[in-house]
């Protein structure tokens, strides 16, 4: 199943409002606290001044109930940049995987099966862990791949390996994919295969991944 997130409703004229800060701070004040606007309801007749002032009031009110309410997150498929939209997958979208397995060679028969990115070799630290499972992502027109790893034996958090084709990214970003950065107040680093661009999410922000990739070697992933 691919996970298609829903488009952002065009609010253009709205959004491009500016909005004094002092109105603004003053008017979410007001929201919190709806007794502080009785002064317009009671009032017996209504000068244009206070028409047109209560109308303003009530746009910036949406405006802000929109920014701060309605508007949905980013786009996970509209997303430019690799490592940005795979730190934003974890920490903003809820999802379920496609398939659940301990045996690694069954994950990458799934993948396979499908017409995934299968895994690479991987670094022996992540190959060290237990596997949990896999899933189909759509990241735009690119089918990605996400494999779970658990931390440790008995530890529920995890480690999350994006598997992408190479063709998918530039140059320029394959030589940055060894960098520590850190996106979404996650740690990620990456590496890269002949055919496929890989890079490690964790699922808690405290969690550390860099050092899985400061040993060389490599193993299959089956």
């Amino acid at each position: 199943m691919k996970d298609n997130l829903t488009d952002k409703h065009h609010a253009d004229a709205l959004r491009a409002t500016p909005v004094p800060e002092a109105l603004r701070e003053s008017l979410m004040e007001q929201m919190r606290n709806p007794s502080s606007m009785e002064v317009l309801t009671k009032q017996k007749t209504w000068p244009w001044r206070s028409v047109l002032s209560a109308a303003a009031a009530l746009a910036i009110s949406a405006l802000i109930l929109w920014e701060f309410v309605i508007q949905p997150p980013q786009n996970f498929d509209r997303m430019a940049d690799y490592r940005e939209a795979v730190a934003y997958y974890i920490d903003q979208v809820p999802f379920q995987l496609d398939m659940t397995s301990s045996d690694r060679g069954e994950i990458q028969s799934w993948l396979a099966g499908e017409e995934l990115p299968t895994m690479p070799d991987i670094p022996v630290s992540l190959g060290a862990r237990v596997s949990f499972g896999c899933k189909e992502i759509s990241w735009g027109e690119v089918d990605i791949s996400l494999v779970c790893f658990y931390e440790s034996g008995t530890s529920g958090r995890l480690i999350h390996l994006f598997v992408a084709p190479r063709s998918a990214v530039s140059e320029s970003f394959v030589a940055s994919l060894g960098d520590v950065e850190t996106e979404y107040n996650r740690e990620t680093r990456g590496w890269v295969s002949d055919e496929w661009v890989c890079m490690l999410v964790p699922s808690d922000p405290a969690m550390e991944i860099a050092y899985l990739l400061d040993d060389a070697e490599f193993q299959s992933a089956s």
